[in-house]
Formats: C-alpha cells, structure tokens, sequence
C-alpha cells in the first residue's frame, strides 16, 4: 500500500482523506459536465432534465448549465409549437387562419417533418378552395358555360364542396343542352360507371370535345384512385408508416383525398396514418433513447412509447433491454464499491463483478478501480514496463500516466523513484523546447517583416539552447 496505508503513515490521513474527497468532487462534477455534453448533443428532453438535476446536485455553476437550460426551454417551445399545429390539423383544418397561424409559429422555430408537411399541404388545399370559390362566384356572375365549367373543375379538384358549386352546378345546367352536358359529365366525374356513360353520351351529342377530355383524364384518375386506395390498406395492414405517407402523397395527386364517395376510407386512412405517425415518432425516440445510454430519457422514450402502444416493436425491446442493462450497471457500481470497502477487500467478488462488467461493456471510475485490484500484479508490471518506454521513447505523456497508474496503485520503489526524476527532466525539457519554439517563431515572423533580423534578435535563441544544455 502507499501514503493511504493508516498503520505505517497515520500522519498522512488526514491530508490523504482529503484527497480523495477532493478527487470524488472533481469526478462528481466532471461526470455532470460530461452529462450534459451528452444530453445536449442527443437533445433528449428527458436526459436534459436528469443533466441539469446531476449538474445541480453536482455543484455546477449556472453558466456551466446555461446551455442545457436553454435547450429545455427551445424544445419545449419546440414541442409545444408541434402539439399546437396537430390539433390545429385536427380539430381547425378547415381553418386557414387558424392553421396557419399555428404552420407560422412552427416553422419559425426551425421544426421539419411530417406534419409540417401536412399542414403546409393543407394551407395549400385551403388556398386552393378558396380560389375556387372566387372562380366559380365570378362564373356564375358571368353566366358564361365554359368560365362555369373550368370553376367547376377548379372545385372538384380543390375538393371544394359549397353552396357556390351548387350554385354553378345549377346555372351551368340551364344554359342549353351542350352545357347541361357539361354539368353532368362534372357531376359523374368521381363514378366510373357514371362517368363512363356521361363520356359516351357527350360523344354522341358532339360538340363538348374540351369537356370530354377533361372527363377522360377524371376517369384515368379514378383508375389510378382504386389501385392507391388498394396500396395505402396494404400499407396500414403492414403498419409501414414510410409507405403510407408515399401512397398518400399519391392519393393527393390523382384527388383520392377529395373525392367524396371515398370520404369515409379516406378518414380511416387519415386515422392510421395518424396513429402510425405517433407510433414512428415513439419508436425513434425509444432508438435514440437507447443510443444516449441514459437512464431517465429511456424511461422517458418508454412513457411515450407505452402510449402509442407500440413497445412490442423491436425498439421497444430494445429500449427495455438497455434500462434492466442500466439498472444492472448500477447495481454493478453498488456492489464494487461494497467489495472496496469490505476489510479485507473481498477480491474474489470484484473479480466476479469486473467480469461482468466487461461483459456487459460497461466502464466507470468504480470498474477502472476494480480493475486495479483485481489485476494489481499484472498492472504494477506493466506501469514498471511502461516507465522504461517512456523513458526510451522520450514520451512524456505516456510517461505521466504511467506515474498517475503508480499513485493510484501505491507503488514504491527504486523503479518509481528514478520515474520521478526522469519524468522531472522530460519535464523540464519540455518546458525549455517549448521556450525555444516560441523564441524561434518570434525570430521568424520578424524575418518576415521589413525590418528583418539582426545580430541581438538571435540572443534569446542562443540564451534558450545554452539553458537547455545545461539542463
């Protein structure tokens, strides 16, 4: 043992006990710096939370928590923007003002994702509808039947349904028989057995060629309607969330969403896609939970996963399996500190547990002290060895670490006490190199100006490398 042996050294207690609080407190709050570095890269609301307590209780300056404060506070804001614009999306969607205005609040906080493009598509259709609108008002005003019959169309594919299409609708129909012809080729246009017989009915009247294409390209709409319909159950079937956002980007573009007779299969779509969207969100926070290897965001990561009834999945496992991992690790530290403290100390239980440890990858200042005991023999020789290489090899780093291994350990001896002094001349030596690099950079920057270097400039050089011999 070294200084810390009471029986041979009871004069050194006193200042060795308080070493060691002082080395407890400087790990306590570099563990609580190193805390919150991991928490605000991962900007896990629940590990922040668990940082900020640890940096508290850790005796952490404000400004040192500063940071993670702030980053609380952003994504709470963040989450509150995003909370307010999905029940803007489903309670308001019909609401321009009031969905934009919560779109606004989100998108000024930098939030992306998926229901920033719903909303944005909804703020889109609404503008859509409301352009519409105006059209078909105009049009009924004009009472002209192809103005009637484009505003119509406009309607229809804005999936506007209002007083003022049947407003059109109706003048349309009373404007002689090829515009009556428009009128029902429009309202047919979301049947394909209606429409088809519209088609074949306008073809026969002749005379409605521009609306007949029109009709042919709903009809091709349809079509592709029933096949995307098909997909996006398939999709929610397989609970593929990725999949079911690209089919409903394709059900907006052939007018699935706005077709009314698919009203109702369109809400259930909605619906899933609304439950598979908190589900996707769960389980990428489970895995990110799991990657901050931080006890209350998994816990946190769970709560929400719990929720969204998707633990089942794999990330839920996963993240159930890290949490027992974690609580075990603690335990582990528990149980090694118990085993330091037992007199004698037990080494038979450390050695069990240092095993596990290793097993389990899990590393710690309670595993690294372990770890000394346990392989006290096998350390000592290799912190001897590592002295000489250091020394061969002028390292003085290495050289450094080899004398903090030798304190941490206790070791005395002839091999320690010549470290000591060759680890003072590398000292040294690296206090005069570096005494001699900055008189050298001096010299050159100098020599880089107009003045350039004279005889006296050269001196200090001189003085530097006749120090360093003498050292």
């Amino acid at each position: 043992m070294g200084l810390d042996d009471a029986a041979r050294f009871p004069q050194f207690q006193a200042t060795v006990n308080a070493g060691k609080a002082m080395r407890a407190r400087l790990k306590k709050l570099i563990d609580a710096k190193n805390a919150l570095s991991t928490a605000i890269t991962d900007r896990n609301l629940g590990s922040l939370n668990a940082a900020v307590q640890q940096a508290a209780d850790a005796g952490l300056s404000e400004s040192d928590i500063g940071d993670a404060k702030a980053l609380i506070s952003q994504i709470e804001a963040e989450n509150s923007a995003m909370s307010a614009l999905k029940s803007a999306l489903a309670d308001n969607a019909s609401d321009a003002a009031a969905l934009g205005a919560s779109l606004a609040a989100a998108v000024a906080l930098g939030l992306e994702g998926d229901v920033i493009d719903n909303a944005q598509a909804q703020v889109q259709r609404l503008s859509e509808q409301a352009a519409a609108e105006s059209a078909l008002t105009a049009a009924v005003a004009s009472g002209d039947a192809n103005a009637l019959n484009t505003a119509l169309s406009l309607a229809r594919a804005a999936g506007l349904e209002s007083a003022a299409v049947s407003q059109a609708t109706e003048a349309l129909a009373g404007l002689g028989a090829q515009a009556a012809m428009m009128s029902e080729l429009g309202e047919a246009s979301h049947s394909l057995s209606d429409l088809d017989a519209a088609i074949a009915k306008a073809e026969a009247m002749g005379g409605c060629d521009g609306a007949v294409e029109e009709a042919k390209k709903s009809r091709s709409n349809l079509l592709k309607q029933d096949v995307v319909l098909s997909e996006c159950k398939n999709a929610i079937a397989s609970n593929n969330y990725e999949d079911l956002k690209l089919q409903m980007k394709a059900a907006s573009d052939c007018g699935l969403d706005t077709n009314p007779t698919k009203s109702d299969e369109w809400n259930e779509i909605k619906t899933a896609n609304q439950r598979l969207q908190v589900s996707s969100e769960a389980k990428l926070g489970l895995l990110r939970a799991v990657e901050s290897h931080n006890k209350a965001g998994i816990e946190a990561a769970i709560a929400k996963a719990t929720e969204a009834n998707c633990m089942d999945a794999s990330e839920g496992q996963a993240a159930t399996a890290m949490l027992k991992q974690i609580e075990r690790e603690e335990q582990i530290s528990a149980e090694i500190e118990a085993a330091l403290s037992a007199e004698p100390v037990d080494k038979e239980k450390l050695q069990a547990l240092l095993l596990e440890a290793q097993e389990l990858k899990f590393d710690n200042d309670k595993v690294r002290s372990a770890g000394m005991i346990v392989n006290r023999e096998k350390v000592i020789k290799e912190t001897l060895a590592s002295f000489v290489t250091a020394k061969e090899t002028n390292n003085l780093e290495k050289m450094n670490s080899a004398m903090q291994s030798a304190i941490e350990l206790g070791i005395e001896g002839p091999e320690v006490d010549t470290a000591k002094e060759d680890l003072a001349k590398m000292n040294a030596e690296d206090e005069q190199a570096k005494k001699m690099n900055a008189v050298a950079t001096a010299i050159v920057m100098k020599g880089q100006s107009e003045i350039g270097i004279t005889e006296d400039d050269l001196k200090p050089l001189m003085d530097a490398m006749e120090a360093a011999k003498l050292t």
